[in-house]
């Protein structure tokens, strides 16, 4: 089990998709795209494609319930989407951390019945 002093230390900073990749890659030992497949898994996250084709990660109307949303942000290539996190998303994260690290998908519609 995950411990209270590091679930408190990553809860500050788990507000995009790439921090809280950042934060719990070291425990997993896998790739971003890990951490990305268990929140498609769980309804968090699917991938659509984008404007000029290939595919992007986008939030889920479930998603966005449980405190996750997507933003529109550009730079010299075009808009992508970027995934933002915001306390009640960070709390989700940290009560399923274990989850996320061994791979295991949860129900979300189980984690907003609590």
């Amino acid at each position: 089990m995950i411990d209270a002093a590091l679930a408190e230390e990553l809860k500050g900073s788990l507000n995009t998709i790439g921090a809280l990749a950042e934060g719990i890659n070291p425990f997993s030992g896998e790739v971003l795209s890990s951490d990305t497949f268990w929140l498609v898994g769980s309804g968090v996250l699917e991938f659509r494609v984008g404007d000029f084709g290939g595919k992007r990660k986008y939030v889920t109307e479930a998603g966005e319930r449980i405190g996750f949303n997507t933003e529109m942000r550009s730079s010299e290539r075009g808009a992508y989407p970027v995934t933002l996190i915001n306390p009640k998303g960070q709390r989700f994260i940290i009560e399923n951390i274990e989850h996320i690290i061994s791979g295991s998908p949860v129900s979300i519609s189980a984690t907003e019945a609590e």
